[in-house]
C-alpha cells in the first residue's frame, strides 16, 4: 500500500476477484480485512491514507475486482433484487460455540475420542462447528503478540474474525445467551448481505488464516532465538510435528456407491427432459451427473420462494418430493403437470409411492433391477386413455431390466 506505482493494487484487485471465485464468503472476508487494515493504518498514522495516491490505489482495486467479477455479480445482483430468496441458514444455529475454539472437534481424532458428549451440545454440525484453535497454535500467537510487534495487527485481527464468528448471541456449551448480543447481531441488521449468508463460523477460516501469519513470525524468531542454522531448523520442524499430532484428522469415511445401468441408459438419450428422482438426497444430485437430465427438486445454495412454492404447490410433484397428500382427480393431473413441465421419468431408489404411482396415476413400469423403479410418465392431451387405463397389460418390453 506504500509502495510507488499501480502493479500491486492491480494484483490486489484480481486476488479479490479469485477469492470471489472461490466463495462470496471469502470475498466478503477480505473486504472485512480490509476494513481492519485501514482502521489500524488510521490510528497508527491517518494521515497516511489521506493523499490522493493512496485513495488512488483503492480505487485501483475496486474497479480492477469489480470489471472482472462484474459479469457474474451484476447478475446476482438483478436475480436477488427480482426475487424473493430464502434464508437458508439460521445464523443463531450456524455460530461458533465459545467452547468449540478450545476443545478439539469431530473432525479431528482426540476430539471424537474424548470429547463427543462436549462436541454434540454444539448447535450446527460438526463440518461447521470445526473451530479448534489448537494450544500449540494458541501458544505461537501468544509469543508473537507479547515478543513482535508487528504480529499485533495479525492477532488482533484474528480476535476480531473469532468474535465475529461467535454469531449474533453467545453460545457457550450448545446454550444460547440471548441476553449476550455480539457484534455480528448488528453487522447483520444493517448489513442485508450478512443476514443473507447466515453461518457467522465460517469466519474463523480468517482467524486461522491471521494466526498463521502470527505462528509463522513466532517461529521464526524461535529458530533465531535458537541459533539459526540446522539447530534453528530443527526446532521448527520438532514444533511443526507436534502440531500435526494435535490437529490428526479422522480418517473420513468413504462407501462404493454403484451406479443403476439405467442412469447410464438415461444418458444416452439425446432430447432434454425432466425427471423426478426420489428420494431427494444426495444421491439423487450424484446420479444427475451421470445421466445430464434436469433434476426436479435438485439443490442449489439459495432458493427462491417462487423454487420452494414449486415444488409444495404443484399437484402430483409435491406428493413425490415433499409429501403432500395426493390430490382428487390425481390421474388427470399429473398428466397435465407431466406435459406441462417436460417430465419423463419418475425414478424411485426405494418402496415409497409405488402404490400412488402404479395405482392412483396407472404409470407403466419402464425398468425394475439394480436396486431401483422407473416409471414412463404419461403425457400429451388429457383424456386419451393409455392401455392401463383402458384395461390391458404392461408389455414385457416396457420392463426393461
Amino acid at each position: 500500500h506504500s509502495e510507488p506505482g499501480m502493479r500491486n493494487p492491480i494484483f490486489a484487485g484480481l486476488a479479490l476477484v479469485l477469492n470471489a471465485l472461490c466463495s462470496w464468503y471469502f470475498a466478503f472476508y477480505c473486504l472485512i480485512f480490509t476494513a481492519m487494515f485501514l482502521l489500524a493504518r488510521f490510528l497508527e498514522d491517518g494521515r497516511a491514507l489521506l493523499t490522493s495516491a493512496f485513495a488512488k490505489r483503492i480505487g485501483v482495486i475496486a474497479l480492477v475486482s469489480f470489471v472482472v467479477i462484474a459479469p457474474l455479480l451484476l447478475p446476482m445482483i438483478h436475480a436477488k433484487l427480482s426475487n424473493t430468496y430464502l434464508v437458508e441458514h439460521d445464523s443463531i444455529i450456524w455460530s461458533a460455540d465459545l467452547q468449540s475454539f478450545f476443545i478439539p472437534n469431530g473432525v479431528l481424532t482426540w476430539g471424537r475420542l474424548w470429547f463427543l458428549d462436549w462436541i454434540e451440545t454444539w448447535t450446527g454440525n460438526s463440518a461447521e462447528n470445526a473451530n479448534y484453535i489448537g494450544y500449540g497454535l494458541l501458544a505461537l500467537s501468544i509469543y508473537g503478540w507479547a515478543r513482535i510487534p508487528k504480529s499485533r495487527f495479525w492477532g488482533a485481527a484474528g480476535l476480531g474474525f473469532a468474535i465475529l464468528a461467535l454469531g449474533p448471541y453467545l453460545h457457550v456449551g450448545g446454550q444460547v445467551h440471548e441476553g449476550f448480543p455480539l457484534p455480528y447481531r448488528f453487522l447483520e441488521r444493517y448489513t442485508p448481505l450478512v443476514g443473507f449468508m447466515g453461518v457467522p463460523e465460517r469466519m474463523t477460516l480468517m482467524l486461522y488464516t491471521c494466526l498463521a501469519v502470527v505462528a509463522a513470525l513466532s517461529l521464526t524468531r524461535i529458530a533465531e532465538s535458537a541459533g539459526g542454522g540446522r539447530r534453528g531448523t530443527a526446532v521448527v520442524l520438532t514444533i511443526g510435528a507436534l502440531l500435526m499430532v494435535e490437529y490428526r484428522a479422522t480418517p473420513f469415511p468413504t462407501v462404493r456407491l454403484d451406479i443403476p445401468h439405467f442412469y447410464r441408459e438415461l444418458a444416452q438419450e439425446p432430447e432434454r427432459f425432466g425427471v423426478i428422482d426420489v428420494p431427494r438426497d444426495s444421491r439423487a444430485l450424484y446420479f444427475s451427473t451421470i445421466h445430464g437430465k434436469p433434476l426436479v427438486g435438485g439443490y442449489v445454495s439459495r432458493r427462491a420462494q417462487s423454487d420452494r412454492d414449486f415444488l409444495e404447490q404443484t399437484p402430483i410433484i409435491a406428493t413425490l418430493t415433499v409429501g403432500a397428500p395426493a390430490p382428487s382427480e390425481a390421474r388427470r393431473l399429473a398428466r397435465a403437470v407431466f406435459t406441462e413441465h417436460d417430465i419423463r421419468y419418475v425414478i424411485l431408489r426405494s418402496g415409497s409411492h409405488v402404490g400412488f404411482l402404479e395405482e392412483t396415476l396407472a404409470l407403466p413400469l419402464h425398468f425394475e433391477g439394480d436396486g431401483i423403479r422407473v416409471y414412463r410418465t404419461l403425457r400429451g392431451p388429457v383424456g386419451v386413455d393409455t392401455p392401463r387405463e383402458a384395461g390391458g397389460e404392461i408389455s414385457d418390453r416396457a420392463r426393461i431390466r
